[in-house]
């Protein structure tokens, strides 16, 4: 579902909108306000690719078990850098596996053309028209 999309003008935002202001006007807490939304959120970026919901699920998990390290009362200042630096590394690491890895090897692998070499790294593809993962191993182009 893109921004520009009729069923995001049409039926998420709407439905959204008055979820949110329902909660709000009503004086419910602000924490299941803060969950609607989440969950709306998790349904919008899972809309076309269902396992994202996945990721995110985890990230959130983690950045929330980590915040509530770091605001325990009775932490040390060691633990709550302990868990500032989990939380970092996680998000960022799964920052860099899912958004940059393929890019990365994609680019080494046009850097070793210049040098006449092929394709030493498959790279993991996917094609959204077949809803399928094609692993590009050769030079011939599987996909568009």
């Amino acid at each position: 579902m893109v921004f520009s999309s009729h069923v995001f003008i049409f039926y998420f935002l709407p439905l959204t909108l008055l979820i949110y202001y329902g909660l709000v006007a009503s004086k419910v807490k602000i924490s299941w306000v803060n969950l609607s939304v989440t969950i709306l959120s998790y349904g919008f970026y899972g809309w076309t690719q269902p396992w994202y919901v996945i990721l995110m699920f985890s990230t959130s998990l983690c950045n929330y078990l980590c915040g509530v390290a770091i605001s325990r009362p009775n932490a040390s200042v060691r633990q709550r850098n302990i868990a500032l630096v989990i939380a970092c590394v996680y998000s960022l690491g799964a920052l860099a596996v899912f958004k940059y890895f393929t890019w990365s090897l994609e680019t080494m692998n046009v850097i070793a053309g210049w040098f006449g070499g092929h394709d030493p790294v498959p790279v993991l593809k996917y094609h959204p028209a077949d809803r399928d993962f094609i692993l590009h191993v050769s030079g011939d182009e599987l996909y568009d």
